[in-house]
Formats: C-alpha cells, sequence, structure tokens
C-alpha cells in the first residue's frame, strides 16, 4: 500500500510538472514565432515579427539578406504582443529578410534558430560568419560592412534629408460639362447643356509633404468636343450649341495618405488650365482665358514591388461661377510610376 501512495504521488507531480510545461509552451507558442522576419519596411522604419528571443526598446537588430550577408542595421523603439517597430540606422531593411540580435557583452551575435549555411561561407572581407564582431553605439560606423555599391545605396537611404519621388504616366477618362446661356436677338435667354467624354494624358509626380500628407502634381492636355444631347434652339434653328477646347493642365494637391498595401489617399488643391484653342457658337471664343479651378480627389497607389507601383484616381474640376457659363469636369484614370 505504502507502495501505491508513493506511486500515485509521483504520477501527480509528473503529470502537474508536465502540464506546467505544456501551458508554458503553449504560451510561448502563441506569443513568439521561431524567427524574426522582416514583415513591412517603410522609409526608415520596419515592422518584424517576434521570434524566440526575448527583444525591448533599444536593442540593437542587424538585418540579413537572403545569402545571409550583413545589410542593415537597426535599433528597436516598440515592441508589441507578436511583432516589433524598428528604426534603420544604416543600411536597409527589406521585407522578407531576417533580423537577428546584437548582444555587446557576449560579443556574439544571438541567432532564434540556427538555419542550414553553405560550408566554409566567408563574407567579402574573409572572414567567417560565425565570428562576426559585435555591435554596440560606440562602434556603430565601424561594425557595419558593405560592399561599395551597397554603400553608396546606404548613403543615400541613411541621408537625413532623404525623399522618395514618384514619377509615370497617367491616363483619364474625363467628363465634361458645360452650360451656357445664350441671348437671342429678341432679348430672350435660353440654356444651353453641352457635355463630352475625352482621353487625357498627364505626367504625374508624388512625394512626401509632411508625416502622412503628400503633394501629387500633374502636368497634361486635355482637349474636348462638348455638344448638346438634345437641340435647344438657343444657337439656332438648324444648328446645335457647341464648344471646341483644349487646355494644358498643371494640378497640385495635398492628400492624406492612409499608408497601407494600397496606400489610399484622399486630398483637394488647385489647377491652372490654359486654352490652347477655343472654338463655340455658345460663348464668345475671346472669353477663354486662363483660369484657376478647384480639385478634390480620391486614390490609391498600389505598390508592386520597391520601385514600381500603380497609381489611379478619381477627381473633380471644379470652375469659378462665371456670368452666364457654368463648367465642371469628372475625371477618372489610372497609370504606372516609378519610384526614386
Amino acid at each position: 500500500m505504502k507502495f501505491l501512495n508513493d506511486f500515485n504521488c509521483t504520477a501527480r507531480l509528473c503529470g502537474l510538472i508536465f502540464l506546467f510545461f505544456s501551458l508554458w509552451a503553449s504560451t510561448a507558442h502563441t506569443q513568439f514565432n521561431v524567427d524574426m522576419v522582416i514583415q513591412q519596411s517603410r522609409g526608415k522604419r520596419a515592422i518584424f515579427s517576434l521570434g524566440v528571443e526575448r527583444i525591448q526598446v533599444g536593442d540593437i537588430l542587424i538585418a540579413l539578406d537572403e545569402a545571409e550577408r550583413r545589410k542593415g542595421v537597426l535599433k528597436v523603439i516598440k515592441v508589441g504582443r507578436t511583432k516589433g517597430l524598428a528604426q534603420i540606422l544604416k543600411g536597409r531593411a527589406l521585407e522578407g529578410w531576417f533580423v537577428e540580435k546584437y548582444i555587446a557583452k557576449s560579443k556574439k551575435r544571438t541567432r532564434s534558430r540556427p538555419r542550414p549555411r553553405p560550408r566554409q561561407q566567408q563574407n567579402q572581407f574573409g572572414d567567417d560568419l560565425n565570428d562576426e564582431p559585435a555591435y554596440s553605439e560606440n562602434d556603430r560606423d565601424n561594425s557595419f560592412q558593405s560592399s561599395p555599391q551597397d554603400s553608396q545605396d546606404d548613403n543615400q537611404d541613411s541621408s537625413p534629408n532623404k525623399r522618395t519621388y514618384h514619377v509615370g504616366l497617367l491616363f483619364a477618362q474625363n467628363k465634361y460639362s458645360l452650360t451656357a446661356d445664350v441671348e437671342q436677338e429678341n432679348g430672350d435667354i435660353i440654356s444651353s447643356a453641352m457635355s463630352a467624354s475625352a482621353l487625357s494624358y498627364h505626367l504625374f509626380l508624388r512625394t512626401k509633404l509632411y508625416k502622412n500628407f503628400d503633394i501629387i502634381a500633374t502636368l497634361g492636355n486635355e482637349t474636348y468636343e462638348a455638344t448638346e444631347s438634345s437641340e435647344s434652339g438657343a444657337c439656332s434653328d438648324t444648328t446645335a450649341c457647341f464648344t471646341n477646347i483644349s487646355y494644358l493642365t498643371v494640378n497640385a494637391m495635398a492628400a492624406y495618405n492612409f499608408k497601407n498595401s494600397f496606400n489610399p489617399w484622399v486630398g483637394g488643391g488647385i489647377g491652372i488650365l490654359k486654352p490652347g484653342s477655343a472654338e463655340s457658337n455658345a460663348i464668345e471664343p475671346e472669353s477663354v482665358t486662363t483660369t484657376m479651378v478647384f480639385l478634390v480627389g480620391a486614390g490609391i497607389q498600389y505598390k508592386i514591388n520597391s520601385k514600381w507601383s500603380v497609381p489611379a484616381l478619381l477627381k473633380y474640376t471644379y470652375f469659378p461661377p462665371s456670368e452666364g457659363v457654368a463648367t465642371s469636369i469628372l475625371s477618372f484614370g489610372g497609370g504606372v510610376a516609378y519610384s526614386f
């Protein structure tokens, strides 16, 4: 009986220990991934998934590319439950790269789990990757090594005045609407509504203005041949009213960027329309002059990779009121942009 009692106590104790470690392992597994991987990189900030290594604010990390070459140095500025936010101090940190923690006291680089690597793999300086020196704040400029091309890229990325520009070409489908009050010979006023649909092309430029605000500018050419959908008799008993006009357009909008994978934005601004030619039997062609207009728009800029993206926008152009004439343009378009 004593033996059975001892056996039962031992079994219960083992069961409690097993249950404790099972719960601990389950909790650790839900809070940490095996590797720390960069999930998103934008500007000088990078979001990475947490691994088994405990990470705290202020820790120094190193970014490794697919070939396990050192490419960047990061400093942790925020730690969440499953993700962390780091500032890129030097070099680059692209999506999909691994990050590893440095411990200056031990003079070793710690890794969340060992990964197989080619035999006798060495960096460009002939040093084995296992013997790389530790990183500390005091030797930040000396601990990171890269190729000449990477050094040139790193100098560009680490510049405090670094600004990314997106340039490209946009094609837009425009709905042009013009309403004119036409005075008759007897003094009566008849209103004529004209409209036209036309395709236009524009050069596109986008860059950061301040924090979440960007500046979007376009330069293009728009040509409209507007006619009445039904004859009003305002211009002639036998001829419908028409207006043929072409514009050189320069637009600028301040856009609030919501910053996700599609980069949606909303904004507003102004534009300058300079007429190139004008012909109409409803309005005086000489009255068509350079005009400042008001813009309201929304759009996206989907990122294909680090260099190419697809912008799309919906824009409304409002012309200031003019005596006897009301004009507006609704545009929808898209294109391609290159980032540098």
